[in-house]
């Protein structure tokens, strides 16, 4: 890319990585690392993360997104949604009919 920021690391380089928990369940047999990571332990196994040179992920947790306050807004969006559902069928059927729960909860 032509420039001497990138490609190491080192002052003022800017360091994108992560760093792998290769000995985490997922991760074995740890024949081929990159497969393992790919297509079977995923994020399970990140540890940590820097992007720009900056830790993102420490201990497999990010530092820069609030995971419980987004998940509450999801599901509050995830009930608005359901309660329009009615009003944007053609058959006025609401989100169980359309999609039934997999196990009732009653």
């Amino acid at each position: 890319m032509g420039r001497d920021d990138l490609g190491r690391i080192a002052p003022d380089a800017k360091a994108d990585f992560m760093m792998v928990d290769i000995a985490h369940p997922a991760m074995q047999p740890l024949y081929d690392p990159v497969r393992s990571m790919v297509y079977a332990a995923g994020e399970r196994a990140v540890r940590h993360v820097f992007v720009g040179g900056q830790q993102v992920v420490r201990d497999g947790k990010t530092l820069a997104f609030d995971y419980a306050n987004a998940s509450t807004r999801l599901e509050m969006a995830q009930r608005r949604v359901i309660e329009k559902v009615p009003r944007l069928d053609w058959a006025g059927r609401g989100a169980a009919e359309i999609m039934p729960l997999t196990f009732r909860s009653e």
